[in-house]
């Protein structure tokens, strides 16, 4: 068990989706107390779980599997590289944009990711 990933969840910068995506890829269940497998809905939802990757940089490759916790996801996790560039291009990247943004605007990834969650199957 990586003492990085303990160490995170016992932090401030979590939410309901980082915490989904942290328990599926610690092999267990995301919880309803959690939030259950609640999908990032705002850019500042979306950074907490940028974060979260850019400290478990493996857990990066394995975000496809979030597709099975249902469409939302599926699209979220599809698009995931697009979004991050968004995010990176709007506010920045890695740790330097912890606890928030401080003040910065992304639209473009708002966008985006009302686009993909909004979408028809």
């Amino acid at each position: 068990m990586s003492v990085t990933a303990l160490a995170w969840v016992a932090g401030p910068d979590t939410g309901m989706s980082s915490r989904a995506i942290w328990a599926h890829m610690m092999g267990a269940t995301p919880a309803k107390e959690w939030g259950g497998v609640a999908y990032p809905a705002d850019p500042d939802d979306f950074g907490r779980c940028y974060r979260l990757l850019c400290l478990m940089p493996e857990w990066r490759a394995r975000m496809g599997e979030m597709a099975r916790y249902g469409r939302v996801w599926a699209a979220l996790s599809g698009a995931w590289d697009e979004l991050s560039w968004l995010y990176e291009t709007e506010i920045g990247s890695g740790q330097d944009t912890a606890h928030g943004y401080f003040g910065k605007s992304a639209p473009m990834l708002y966008e985006r990711m009302r686009a993909l969650i909004e979408a028809k199957p």
